[in-house]
């Protein structure tokens, strides 16, 4: 009772100087006990999250210097693990291989191991960026151990991760750029289909030869009645094909003409 006064005091004071609240899915999977948790590590914000669970927290050592220490020590916690080991916060959810430790540890006392999911959090905390808003986390229902054996440790460990890297995946909040990213590609005009053989001969064709003009002009007009009218001497008989005029037996009279 006193561990759950400490975390839920310090989540409260916590939670309202940095404009940060938790949701937890699944709380009633924390009345299993005794039991080994497992969580994610993004940051130092999941000590705010732990604080909002009803259980005692569990740190390293050396943070009883930080100005952690006394809530830690109060709630008589001396170690806290995370399979990933290190810290691991990325745009993408994601987990580190998980190390061995808490499971060995649960199969060795035979309790059950009670994964808890923390959703991806890199929009509010991460270098240089220091926002407020919700965080959501899962409780997901205990695991038991009391059948397994050491040797079935680095399967159970790899199975729980599977578990909660789908967990992760579900309840963290897609990435904005790959949002942006879509509806640049929906807004985007769709290209015009090539045209086709046809329509490039034709292009090529009407540029090549510009249409001509059915309607005769002057000049050619003038030339089509010249040539009618000397057809019509040569067949009268007054003008020969060679351009000279005729007598009435068909004689040729060479000569120029006006003379």
């Amino acid at each position: 009772m006193f561990n759950f006064v400490v975390a839920r005091t310090f989540y409260a004071i916590a939670s309202y100087a940095l404009d940060i609240t938790v949701e937890v899915e699944g709380e009633e999977h924390l009345q299993t006990r005794p039991a080994v948790m497992v969580s994610n590590h993004q940051s130092m914000l999941d000590i705010l999250c732990l604080g909002r669970l009803k259980a005692a927290i569990m740190a390293k050592r050396e943070l009883q210097w930080t100005p952690l220490g006394p809530w830690m020590f109060m709630s008589g916690a001396v170690l806290m693990m995370y399979p990933e080991g290190t810290r691991h916060c990325q745009e993408e959810p994601s987990l580190l291989p998980f190390k061995k430790g808490a499971f060995h540890l649960a199969v060795q006392a035979g309790i059950p191991i009670i994964p808890v999911v923390c959703e991806n959090y890199w929009r509010l905390y991460h270098k240089g960026v220091f926002g407020t808003g919700t965080i959501k986390l899962r409780v997901l229902p205990p695991i038991p151990t009391t059948s397994v054996t050491v040797a079935d440790v680095s399967e159970l460990a790899a199975r729980v991760r599977d578990q909660m890297l789908d967990t992760l995946r579900e309840i963290s909040v897609k990435v904005a750029i790959t949002q942006e990213v879509n509806e640049i590609q929906r807004s985007s005009p769709e290209p015009k289909p090539p045209s086709t053989k046809d329509e490039d001969i034709a292009m090529t064709t009407s540029s090549a030869f510009p249409a001509v003009s059915e309607t005769p002009s002057e000049g050619a007009s003038e030339s089509s009645e010249v040539v009618k009218v000397t057809r019509s001497l040569r067949l009268d008989g007054s003008v020969s094909e060679y351009g000279g005029e005729t007598d009435d037996e068909g004689n040729v009279l060479v000569g120029r003409r006006g003379h």
